[in-house]
C-alpha cells in the first residue's frame, strides 16, 4: 500500500479537487448516512401520490417463460408472466371471482387458472393491466386512460423515439439501488435547486440557457458543473426513469421503481447503444458506481423530510413553477380536487379531535 502514498501526494498537489471527489465518494460509500423510510400514508404529500405515466417494473431479463412474478407498482398486485410466443402478459394478482391468489394458479398460454374454480383469468377482456416492454425494461401504465381509445395516452417507446433513446440497452446485470421514500416530484425538482450542490456535492451548479426543456410527457434539465467542469444532461422519459448523460461516453439510467406509497427502489444502472461500444460500456459502468454513491446523502434526506414544509427564497422560484407544471401535467383536475379535497377534509378532522381532547 506504500507504493499508494507518492501518487496520492502528486493528485493532492495538482489534481486537489479530484482527491476531494474521491474523499467524498469513499465516505458515502462505505460510511453512509444511516436511515430508515418512514411510513407515511399520501396525505403526508402535497401532490397526489401517483402520477399519469409508464412505471418501470423489472428488466425484461428477470422474466422467464412458464413462470410467474409478483410484483407491487403503486400499491396494484400484479402478476407478469410470458405467453407461449413470449410475449409478456400481466393480470391482477387476485382473480375476480373471489379473490384467490393467482401465483397459486398453473399458467394456460395467455391465462393463468385460478385453483379454486379453474376460472380462466387473462387481460384480453375488460383490460386492466397495460403493459409495454422495450429497451430491455417492461413497464406499466398508472393513470387515467384516453378518452376515445381507452388506452394509454402514447406508448413507451414513442417517448424513448421522441427523445433519441430508442436505440439505448438498458443493460440488467451491473445495477446499484438505494431504498428511498419520499414522492417522484423530489427526485425530479431537486436539479433546480442550485443551492444544495456546495453543500453535498461540494460543486458549484451553474444554469445554462434552456436548463429546462418540458414536452407533454417529459423533460430534460441540464446545468454546468464548475469544479467537474462538465454539463450532465438528465433526460425524464417519464417521472420515473431518466437518462443521465455525463459525457458522450458516459451515460447511465436511474429506475424509480415504485411499490407503493413512499415505497420506491431508486436502480441506477448501465446502458449501451445496439451498436455495442466497450469503452462506452465501460465508462456507463463507472459512471453507475458515481452516481450511487454521490446520491447517498439526498436518499437519506428526501426519504425522511416533512413533505409539507416548504418555504422557499426567491432564487428557488423555478422549483416552484415547475412544481406547478408538473401537477398539471401529470394529473387531471379530478385527481388533484380530489386530492386536495381530503386533505382538507382529514385537516378539520384532525383540528376538531385537538379541540375535543383539549376541551376533555
Amino acid at each position: 500500500m506504500y507504493y499508494l502514498l507518492p501518487v496520492l501526494i502528486y493528485i493532492y498537489y495538482n489534481y486537489p479537487d479530484y482527491l476531494s471527489l474521491l474523499q467524498r465518494l469513499f465516505r458515502k460509500l462505505f460510511f453512509p448516512i444511516n436511515y430508515t423510510v418512514p411510513k407515511l400514508d399520501q396525505l403526508d404529500y402535497p401532490l397526489p401520490p401517483f402520477p399519469n405515466t409508464w412505471y418501470p417494473i423489472c428488466s425484461s431479463d428477470n422474466i422467464k417463460q412458464n413462470n410467474k412474478y409478483d410484483f407491487k407498482i403503486a400499491s396494484k398486485n400484479i402478476i407478469l408472466f410470458r405467453n407461449d410466443k413470449g410475449i409478456i402478459q400481466g393480470v391482477p394478482r387476485n382473480c375476480p371471482h373471489m379473490g384467490v391468489d393467482l401465483m397459486y394458479g398453473n399458467i394456460d398460454n395467455n391465462c393463468i387458472i385460478c385453483p379454486m374454480h379453474c376460472k380462466r383469468v387473462s387481460n384480453n377482456v375488460n383490460k386492466k393491466v397495460f403493459l409495454e416492454e422495450t429497451n430491455n425494461i417492461i413497464f406499466i401504465w398508472i393513470g387515467e386512460l384516453d378518452n376515445i381509445t381507452k388506452k394509454p395516452p402514447i406508448k413507451m417507446y414513442h417517448l424513448f423515439t421522441q427523445l433519441n433513446k430508442q436505440d439505448d440497452y438498458l443493460y440488467s446485470y451491473f445495477q446499484f439501488q438505494h431504498k428511498v421514500g419520499g414522492h417522484l416530484i423530489d427526485y425530479a425538482e431537486h436539479l433546480l435547486d442550485v443551492k444544495h450542490a456546495p453543500y453535498i456535492h461540494n460543486d458549484t451548479i451553474t444554469p445554462i440557457k434552456d436548463g429546462l426543456i418540458k414536452f407533454n410527457h417529459s423533460f430534460i434539465t441540464s446545468f454546468h458543473l464548475e469544479h467537474g467542469g462538465i454539463t450532465p444532461v438528465f433526460t425524464y422519459i417519464t417521472p420515473t426513469l431518466v437518462n443521465v448523460k455525463y459525457t458522450d461516453l458516459a451515460q447511465i439510467y436511474i429506475m424509480f421503481i415504485v411499490h407503493d406509497i413512499g415505497d420506491i427502489d431508486m436502480v441506477i444502472l448501465p446502458c449501451y447503444t445496439k451498436t455495442i461500444n466497450y469503452s462506452e460500456l465501460f465508462f456507463s459502468f463507472v459512471s453507475v458506481l458515481y452516481t450511487y454513491c454521490d446520491f447517498a446523502d439526498e436518499a437519506a434526506f428526501f426519504s425522511t423530510k416533512n413533505h409539507n414544509i416548504r418555504n422557499l427564497n426567491e432564487s428557488e422560484v423555478e422549483m416552484d413553477n415547475f412544481r406547478l407544471w408538473f401537477n398539471e401535467k401529470f394529473y387531471t383536475k379530478e385527481q388533484q380536487d380530489l386530492f386536495h379535497y381530503l386533505k382538507q377534509k382529514n385537516k378539520l378532522l384532525n383540528n376538531e379531535l385537538n379541540n375535543e381532547l383539549n376541551n376533555w
